[in-house]
């Protein structure tokens, strides 16, 4: 596979509390390594919007037109430790509005998908491998129910979808060398080796 690395992230948002999260980790590294290279091969960086229709028309349009040797979403999530989710599911389970106001509680996301998408890569193992004392990994099965669970969905949902794909939440307060650090190694770690040309 001849692919690039695709990467997304999300731009500003309103945490439960209300607080403006501005910038976004996710959105920042995700500029900051577009047109990178990893592992050999080019790094495709996206900011989504965080609402719902975006991530649902975007993700799939992104690996159709690209066709990515890896893809991941990075999202930002708690304090602390960066997270690998282990599954997402079809339904919209969370009370916040996106960012364009929608607040579509409990609504299916792909009338076509099953109820859960799990990631194939073997995640427990990547996170042991890949946490360090700057910043630990860990491993999730629950992606939140919020915009970003939505877009692990849809990207592990997307027809074309890659096998090294996967979401990983990032710290919202972290600092970005580790994080940086982190998603390099990751990219490295889960795309197949390019082919010499």
């Amino acid at each position: 596979m001849t692919g690039p690395i695709l990467l997304t992230g999300f731009g500003p948002f309103r945490d439960r509390a209300g607080t403006l999260i501005d910038p976004n980790p996710s959105g920042e590294l995700a500029g900051a390594l577009d047109g990178t290279r990893i592992a050999g091969r080019r790094v495709i960086g996206v900011r989504l919007p965080v609402t719902y229709s975006a991530v649902r028309q975007q993700v799939p349009e992104l690996i159709a037109r690209h066709r990515p040797a890896a893809a991941i979403s990075l999202g930002a999530g708690r304090s602390g430790a960066a997270c690998l989710e282990r599954r997402a599911l079809n339904r919209v389970r969370s009370d916040r509005p996106d960012t364009d106001g929608r607040r579509p509680t409990d609504e299916q996301l792909c009338d076509d998908g099953p109820e859960e998408r799990r990631v194939g890569l073997d995640l427990d193992a990547l996170a042991r491998q890949l946490s360090t004392p700057a910043l630990a990994l860990r491993v999730s099965d629950d992606a939140g129910g919020y915009v970003c669970e939505a877009c692990c969905y849809m990207l592990l949902h997307a027809p074309m979808a890659p096998p090294a794909s996967c979401f990983v939440h990032l710290p919202w307060d972290g600092a970005l060398a580790p994080m940086r650090e982190l998603v390099v190694s990751l990219a490295a770690a889960i795309t197949p080796a390019a082919s010499a040309t």
